[in-house]
């Protein structure tokens, strides 16, 4: 693929995560983001999921050769087993949806979200700005 192809992508994080007074709870994690105390874990999920997008996104040369632009927004669960499920995509073009998609289910079984100790689920949800 051309070096023109290569995408820009602007990446603002967005999750849902409730928190109260009496509940401890503990973000999901990348292998990179385990046992190092001095990083935020909800900043390191970020920077990590970021750096899997831009690793393996490509703009669909279709939509380069067709000026296609715009946003796509992926939700998706991670399992009590750290697997990611239930992806759904939401987006300005069927070629950004499926490119989103394809990186999102590329995603390593992460290290789930603790509630009081326990794994839970967790939703996340997660904009992708293609840019031309």
């Amino acid at each position: 693929m051309k070096k023109a192809l290569i995408l820009l992508v602007f990446l603002t994080y967005i999750m849902g995560f409730s928190q109260t007074t009496s509940v401890k709870e503990v973000y999901p994690l990348f292998k990179n983001c385990e046992n190092n105390p001095k990083v935020d874990a909800s900043q390191c999920f970020l920077d990590e999921l970021n750096n899997h997008i831009n690793k393996h996104l490509l703009y669909p040369i279709y939509a380069v050769e067709n000026n296609i632009s715009g946003k796509v927004v992926v939700t998706f669960t991670i399992t009590t087993d750290g697997f990611v499920e239930n992806i759904s995509v939401t987006g300005t073009h069927e070629l950004l949806e499926k490119e989103v998609l394809r990186v999102i289910k590329l995603l390593p079984q992460l290290k789930p979200a603790l509630e009081n100790g326990k794994p839970i689920a967790k939703t996340v949800t997660h904009p992708v700005i293609f840019r031309l």
